[in-house]
């Protein structure tokens, strides 16, 4: 008679803990269904437009440190242009007065 009341407090603790199990699952599955609820509830467009003029605002950042950076390269080739241009201005007047002292 004993062994059968063990049994029985085993079972009957066996399906307390299945319940408990339940409840929690069931609670679980209800807290899941809310934040599917409120995700489909966000407006996407608000999010999605701010995120679009971040993304347009860093491009134009992007495109003027792009276009920083080719004026200095303007400017150095510009420079060694002109640097160019002087040192072949100096050779021509060497080859002049070289020119001048062969002839005399």
């Amino acid at each position: 008679m004993q062994e059968q009341i063990s049994k029985l407090e085993a079972k009957r603790q066996e399906i307390r803990d299945k319940q408990r199990m339940l409840i929690e699952r069931a609670y679980h599955a209800k807290e899941k269904q809310k934040v599917v609820e409120t995700l489909k509830t966000i407006d996407c467009s608000a999010a999605c437009r701010k995120f679009n003029e971040l993304e347009e605002k860093i491009e134009r950042m992007e495109a003027d440190a792009e276009m920083a950076g080719f004026g200095s390269a303007a400017r150095t080739a510009e420079q060694q242009f002109t640097a160019m241009e002087t040192d072949e201005a100096i050779e021509n007047e060497l080859a002049a007065l070289k020119a001048k002292s062969t002839k005399k």
